[in-house]
């Protein structure tokens, strides 16, 4: 709105090629292409906005990755990857290719960008590859990780020291 001393930056998403004409300093018609960013500055009684910039779609940006986990043996063990695109992602998790629910076995959660997967009671078939495959309709990737269950040593307590 004109007459604002302070404004945020702001992100337009393009979906469709366009064009744009800048007032200031200069009228020339500048082609938007997919992915670049184009800079618009204006200036409003004397003060500059922030400069917007405009993309053309958001590509999925996988912030933080799958990683392998070992979980003991009849523990939960939780995947997780941080994404964030517009439109928000949809992701779906598999296990060895077979797609999974939500049931008691596979808890599957979504906060904002991040995305989880938790296998209960894991037990020896749970071990394998993990999939999530990420889509928002524009752009789309897949993650795999791996789960290894392991079994408590069975060892003796240490004895404290002190009981010689």
């Amino acid at each position: 709105a004109l007459g604002e001393t302070e404004s945020t930056p702001c992100v337009l998403t393009v979906l469709e090629p366009v064009k744009l004409t800048k007032i200031a300093p200069t009228s020339d018609v500048v082609d938007l292409k997919v992915g670049a960013p184009f800079e618009i500055s204006a200036d409003v009684v004397g003060k500059e906005v922030p400069k917007v910039q405009l993309t053309k779609d958001a590509p999925l940006s996988v912030s933080q990755p799958l990683t392998d986990i070992n979980v003991l043996l009849g523990q939960p063990g939780t995947f997780n990857l941080t994404c964030d695109a517009f439109p928000a992602p949809k992701v779906s998790w598999f296990f060895n290719d077979t797609e999974l629910k939500n049931s008691s076995k596979h808890k599957i959660e979504a906060k904002q960008n991040i995305f989880s997967l938790t296998v209960n009671k894991c037990d020896h078939p749970d071990v394998g590859t993990y999939r999530a495959h990420i889509d928002n309709g524009i752009d789309h990737t897949k993650q795999t990780a791996k789960l290894h269950v392991g079994v408590k040593p069975k060892v003796e307590a240490a004895k404290p020291a002190n009981d010689q």
